[in-house]
């Protein structure tokens, strides 16, 4: 049977335990957060980390194809179609960016045009703004 002079001092230890038990826990989750951004921040994602395809097509050659030559066309159907462009692909192949996010459908108009006027160093500034947008706010 339970004494009922020692029912307040139960009470009373038990709001100390989850009082300490409370500040613990809060205390972890934040060093797991900071932990988990310092990882994040240590392991950025490359732009062949993230869209594959565009990233070897515009890396490796270093060169854009020959404007209105038959690689330069197909390659172009695809950058100005938002499911298919860069941007689109590291959404997964939709354009759900479009409405989701502002930065990754300007991102995306820029690449369409860089690349329609055949402005590689621009193509390759807009890489490295859309890699740096992609590890800030989408990982």
């Amino acid at each position: 049977m339970i004494n009922q002079s020692t029912l307040p001092l139960a009470g009373a230890a038990f709001v100390i335990i989850f009082k300490y038990w409370k500040q613990h826990y809060n205390t972890m989750v934040q060093k797991q957060i900071a932990f988990e951004k310092t990882k994040r921040q240590q392991e950025a994602l490359t732009l062949s980390d993230i869209s594959p395809k565009w990233a070897k097509r515009l890396e490796e050659r270093r060169q854009l194809p020959v404007p209105l030559s038959i690689t330069w066309l197909r390659w172009w159907f695809e950058i100005i179609y938002p499911p298919k462009c860069v941007v689109g692909e590291a959404h997964g192949f939709t354009r759900s960016y479009t409405y989701n996010c502002r930065e990754c459908g300007n991102i995306g108009d820029k690449f369409s045009l860089y690349f329609t006027l055949h402005l590689l160093s621009k193509l390759e500034e807009n890489k490295q703004r859309f890699v740096d947008h992609w590890n800030k706010e989408h990982t």
